[in-house]
């Protein structure tokens, strides 16, 4: 038998072997098409995820426990519970981007073959470049699991929608398209009610281009739309209801459950204007301050103030007439909105090809397609959730459906390739020159990164300054919410999986109500950050140099609602990176249970230097040989000669320019700079505050 089939492999003429004579030509076209599109901008792009995404695999990877976790924040149940066993079985793959970036690639296949096997070449080119082009740079670089749920359900309602056209009777291939549809719906099930709003136009398309076929396969169709829709609402809401369960069996998620409602309401764009209703704030004790540091800061993390009840009233104080003034200021904002926006530009595209495929028909699919993808808009905008990575997938699903509908072209003769061509090169003039900032800098946050060699190694450094603060094990840090996308985004790529553990002493000022956050917060005895912040040798603040407002209004949010005399002392300095001890009176270091050393050991250079106006200006360097340079704490004490009084001020602690080549464990981060105004004789004394010991230096 075996050398029977070597003989017939041997006599066949592989020349004559006719590749579109294949079954699944069509389906290796879309493969190979989406196979190109995905090397070349995983080649010329970096792909980054926003910031969701990033504190999504940071709780499933066990970044912030140690422990690898069956919940995230958005996605459903069942696709954390698949990420964690996959991750536990294969922890060096970063399986939360993975298994999407296979679903994004599957969902373009999908949509690719459909356009390929409606049309000639010349009829699907346009339509697979355009949407391929926009897509795979939106999906593939500026990533978020919010397109990618986007995607898929458009993907799975284009299957069913060809397949409701095209066959008599539901089939098993109805599963394609419901498969689709249901994996959008694990990744992000919000998105369901969003696309269905569009792929409503083509219900109204289909009532009236088909009214007169036989009314027996016309109602029978009907049928099936609303039957497919209604049935995959109720499995969104069945798999919604299993989120709830499974969270109800962890006391900890259940919590975040009941308590993220009311801020989800507010953290966008529900918050009231302060300056349009400030008599209202006063009635509820909210200050502009704490306005501010919702709204512009997104301090969200201090649920001793910002409880439900209060952010209930906040979104009460807009209550009466709020739908029809947000209807009336969508409107007003519409224009100015898209025309910064991508999508817009593939969804011109789509009308062009429309107008340019000569339709005489065209009002009967732009105008119920435009219409459903206004109706979209307006339904986000009241809802607070007009945001590029939601909006986008609209805009997206609008013109996939504009270039469906064009194909097969109905008057070809009309139609010229020349023409098209020019104008859609136009096109791409026009949105390169509009978005050339963005598409320079290679990532989901555009020109706040940098280009694309430069980015490389600023995650490297990125990552080399966040190990200093993940291997301080005595301290807690606060990081600015804005702050988070200067530092912790800009550290693990999406083929990175962050170590477990890693940011154990690390919480954002954004973050939802996680039980991870609380666990950190026990394991320094910590109950509310901002309550506890001022003179605690425990609990830091973080801003970076492209965020300087958050420190001044944190301080001012903290002296409004815990300690009125509080300020702030810079006290580490790591590139941009800023790190803040907040203080009320004076500073009395607490050095219970520490050894007092002489400076034998110390290793240091300090100058002093007086000004005319009696300011004393100290720096210079001082560190242990094999002790961590940057987790010391570094005093200057100025003792009065006369009554022997001695104040404490903090230093500015920085890299040592001298010792670049070394590590912190030999003086790398030992420099350190002071300043003070006295008018007496004084002595002034260098304290190194290591873990169990404290160094004098006398100067």
């Amino acid at each position: 038998m075996r050398n029977k089939l070597l003989k017939y492999i041997n006599n066949m003429d592989f020349r004559r072997l006719d590749i579109n004579s294949l079954k699944y030509t069509n389906f290796i076209k879309a493969i190979e098409i989406n196979i190109c599109f995905l090397i070349f901008f995983l080649f010329v792009f970096e792909p980054t995820p926003k910031q969701d995404d990033y504190d999504q695999a940071m709780v499933l990877y066990g970044g912030f426990t140690g422990k690898y976790s069956p919940y995230s924040q958005y996605t459903n149940y069942i696709f954390s519970k698949s990420v964690q066993t996959l991750i536990q079985i294969f922890p060096k793959i970063s399986w939360y981007y993975v298994i999407q970036y296979i679903i994004i690639f599957a969902s373009l296949t999908a949509i690719t073959f459909i356009f390929v096997k409606k049309g000639t070449m010349k009829e699907w080119l346009i339509p697979v470049f355009s949407f391929m082009s926009f897509c795979s740079y939106e999906l593939y670089v500026r990533f978020t699991f919010t397109k990618v749920a986007g995607i898929s359900i458009i993907a799975g309602f284009l299957i069913l929608l060809y397949l409701i056209e095209t066959q008599k009777k539901i089939s098993f291939r109805y599963i394609t398209g419901i498969t689709f549809v249901f994996l959008g719906v694990l990744v992000r099930g919000a998105m369901y009610n969003l696309i269905v709003e569009v792929f409503f136009s083509a219900f109204i398309i289909y009532m009236i281009r088909e009214r007169k076929e036989n009314r027996r396969i016309y109602i029978s169709k009907l049928f099936i739309f609303i039957l497919i829709v209604g049935s995959m609402y109720c499995c969104n809401r069945g798999l919604n209801l299993l989120n709830v369960q499974m969270r109800s069996k962890d006391a900890a998620w259940e919590s975040y459950t009941e308590k993220n409602g009311a801020r989800v309401a507010l953290q966008d764009y529900g918050v009231p204007e302060y300056s349009k209703h400030e008599k209202e704030y006063s009635a509820i004790n909210v200050t502009e301050n704490d306005y501010n540091a919702w709204k512009k800061e997104a301090i969200y993390t201090d649920y001793d103030f910002f409880t439900p009840d209060l952010l209930q009233k906040i979104k009460e104080i807009e209550s009466e007439k709020k739908a029809m003034n947000a209807v009336k200021n969508a409107f007003k904002g519409m224009l100015q909105y898209y025309l910064s926006d991508t999508g817009i530009f593939l969804f011109l595209s789509a009308i062009m090809f429309l107008l340019f495929a000569g339709f005489n028909c065209f009002n009967l699919y732009f105008l119920p397609i435009g219409g459903c993808c206004l109706f979209a808009y307006i339904y986000m905008y009241c809802m607070g959730r007009l945001q590029h990575h939601v909006d986008v997938t609209v805009l997206i699903a609008g013109a996939i459906l504009l270039f469906y509908y064009c194909i097969p072209i109905q008057k070809a003769e009309m139609f010229s390739l020349k023409q098209c061509c020019l104008s859609l090169g136009i096109l791409i003039i026009i949105f390169v020159g509009v978005n050339f900032e963005g598409l320079s800098h290679s990532s989901y946050y555009g020109m706040s990164y940098g280009s694309g060699k430069s980015q490389r190694e600023e995650y490297e450094k990125n990552k080399e300054n966040l190990e200093l603060i993940s291997e301080d094990t005595e301290h807690l840090y606060l990081v600015g919410a804005y702050s988070t996308t200067y530092i912790c985004n800009r550290e693990w790529t999406i083929f990175d999986v962050v170590k477990p553990g890693y940011y154990h002493n690390i919480i954002s000022s954004n973050l939802y109500y996680l039980p991870h956050v609380h666990e950190r917060m026990a394991n320094y005895n910590v109950n509310n950050m901002y309550k506890e912040m001022v003179n605690s040798d425990t609990l830091y603040a973080v801003s970076v140099d492209e965020n300087p407002t958050f420190i001044d209004i944190l301080c001012t949010y903290i002296s409004e609602h815990y300690k009125k005399d509080v300020y702030y002392t810079k006290v580490k300095e790591v590139d941009n990176i800023n790190i803040y001890r907040f203080t009320s009176g004076d500073i009395r270091p607490s050095w219970k249970g520490k050894k007092m050393e002489d400076s034998s050991d110390v290793i240091s250079d300090v100058n002093i230097t007086k000004t005319e106006d009696n300011k004393y200006i100290v720096e210079g360097y001082a560190y242990i040989d094999g002790i961590d340079s940057y987790a010391q704490n570094i005093y200057i004490g100025v003792e009065d000669m006369y009554t022997g009084m001695e104040s404490y001020f903090y230093a500015l602690q920085s890299e040592n320019d001298l010792f670049l080549t070394k590590d912190k464990y030999h003086g790398r981060y030992s420099s350190f700079y002071g300043e003070f105004f006295h008018y007496e004789d004084i002595q002034v004394n260098i304290y190194v505050e290591t873990e169990d010991s404290v160094y004098q230096l006398k100067i």
